[in-house]
């Protein structure tokens, strides 16, 4: 089993790294963290650049912080991990903080003369390797274990793509009426993925209605009601026993429907041996979006067609709104994505009692 380092600096970044390392625990990769280090005779340097040789692959993961100081070089630990990993040829995958997004403590954020290498650290790593930007410890965890798989798979290049661009699939606005929503398409240039494209729709009903093989575009209930929403792979479904992630967000109106929960393992947990992690981003509810991602780390994947995902709404008021999913990915171990060739939202309208 290839070992992991995990490179960062700890101040800014300790829940990060708690995550991370949870991630790694769970899907039973072993490796080295500056918390496993204990006490030694030698410079915390030599210690950390000792243990990283160690390793098969290198995770750095870079915030606001440059971090300690090692005399002698001049350099933060962190980036005299980053530079001996690269002279050891050694698999890297980076991690940066999304600026734009990301809450981070004043007292947590670089100035001066550090500000300054970690800026110019950040560049070279940018211009060296495709990174990840992470806007939580949440996500931070999901994108390390997305490209654990494909270090597993064998896809392990020397820094390249760990994640399929998103097929972004803009959500339709809805009408005061109720209507059903129109396919929304994907452009003929995303499909030519060598891979047969699929179609995906969203079943809508009332949970108190017995689950039905019918596709249902439009559910009336009343103030109160409990809606279930499920998002479904059409026939013929996917081919070839190739699914083994997905990634969406789930678009609706905050103002009518109050999501509740989300099964996002039904399809993928047949998968014989399935080991799953998920990811549900932690944007409130009320904002009418929320992103869901699942990975399966065992060693098989599943095929066909049915109940891709659940999700589990309470209607709060009068009115009409539709349910649409966007950046939707179906991700494949060994090849480039499955290509989506159309998406077809529901709406849910709520009634008075």
């Amino acid at each position: 089993m290839q070992k992991a380092f995990l490179s960062s600096t700890y101040e800014d970044l300790s829940e990060h790294r708690k995550r991370a390392m949870q991630t790694l625990q769970r899907l039973g990769v072993p490796f080295e963290a500056m918390e496993l280090f204990g006490s030694h005779t030698e410079r915390p340097v030599d210690v950390a650049l000792a243990r990283l040789e160690r390793c098969d692959f290198y995770i750095g993961i870079l915030g606001m912080r440059y971090g300690s100081i090692d005399e002698a070089s001049e350099i933060s630990m962190t980036e005299a991990e980053y530079r001996r990993a690269q002279e050891l040829g050694m698999n890297s995958r980076m991690y940066l903080i999304d600026e734009k997004k990301h809450l981070m403590a004043p007292a947590h954020v670089e100035t001066g003369h550090s500000a300054e290498q970690l800026r110019s650290l950040k560049t070279e790593i940018k211009a060296r390797h495709t990174v990840s930007f992470f806007s939580s410890e949440h996500e931070l965890a999901w994108l390390i274990a997305t490209d654990l798989a494909t270090l597993r798979l064998g896809m392990a290049g020397g820094g390249g793509p760990p994640h399929p661009a998103p097929t972004v699939v803009e959500p339709e606005p809805v009408e005061e009426e109720t209507r059903v929503p129109e396919p929304v398409a994907i452009p003929d240039e995303k499909q030519d993925t060598g891979r047969g494209s699929v179609s995906l729709a969203i079943s809508v009903r009332d949970a108190s209605e017995d689950e039905s093989p019918d596709i249902k575009s439009t559910a009336h209930v009343v103030v109160g009601a409990e809606v279930i929403a499920d998002v479904l792979i059409l026939p013929p479904g996917v081919v070839d026993s190739a699914l083994q992630g997905f990634q969406f967000d789930f678009v609706w109106d905050p103002d009518v429907l109050l999501v509740r929960g989300i099964d996002d393992k039904i399809m993928l947990s047949r998968a014989k041996d399935a080991t799953l992690i998920s990811f549900t981003s932690e944007t409130p509810s009320t904002s009418g979006r929320i992103t869901s991602a699942v990975a399966d780390f065992g060693p098989n994947s599943v095929d066909g067609h049915g109940v891709l995902a659940r999700l589990h709404l309470r209607a709060l008021r009068l009115g009409d709104t539709g349910i649409e999913l966007s950046n939707v990915i179906l991700a494949v171990g060994d090849a480039p994505e499955i290509p989506v060739r159309e998406v077809t939202g529901a709406v849910v309208s709520v009634t008075e009692a």
